[in-house]
């Protein structure tokens, strides 16, 4: 995920999300990146909407479905 993240959007780990084990918060994305992300991901991770931004950007959440 970490390097999908930063391949396709150049999004780095502490600048742009946190990283914990198997979760990554506080992202802010457009809806653009927001739909592509929902695609790319495997089943194995879901993508949690925790705020929308006045800007048509939301912050997301990527967890894996493991600690679900």
């Amino acid at each position: 995920m970490k390097n999908l993240l930063r391949i396709k959007y150049e999004f780095v780990e502490e600048k742009d999300y946190l990283l914990y084990d198997q979760k990554l918060e506080n992202l802010t994305v457009n809806q653009k990146q927001l739909k592509e992300i929902k695609a790319l991901v495997s089943s194995a991770w879901r993508v949690i909407e925790t705020d929308e931004k006045s800007n048509h950007s939301v912050t997301i959440s990527i967890l894996h479905v493991s600690i679900l």
